[in-house]
């Protein structure tokens, strides 16, 4: 709260703020489509590559013990493999 305190005497910092809420109001419907197209390519993964691509020596292990292996079985293992392609 003593930041907020701050920003209104700082002229700079209410600059910065006001920068970095337009920063984010312009990159949102890019996100939107990044992640619209994420969900499409996750749906088209599953339909033409489920129980038939599996990377074996590739899997990470969760917090719970479980391992997540990147194929395209679930959703969630499919999103994965998504995201680790386009990073």
């Amino acid at each position: 709260m003593r930041i907020l305190k701050l920003a209104k005497s700082w002229k700079e910092l209410q600059q910065l703020i006001r920068t970095l809420w337009q920063t984010l109001i312009d990159i949102s419907s890019f996100t939107l489509v990044l992640f619209l197209v994420m969900f499409i390519y996750t749906i088209v993964g599953m339909e033409l590559f489920a129980n038939e691509v599996k990377f074996t020596n590739d899997t990470v292990d969760l917090v719970d013990g479980t391992s997540l292996s990147y194929n395209f079985d679930s959703f969630l293992q499919a999103l994965t493999t998504i995201f680790i392609g386009l990073t």
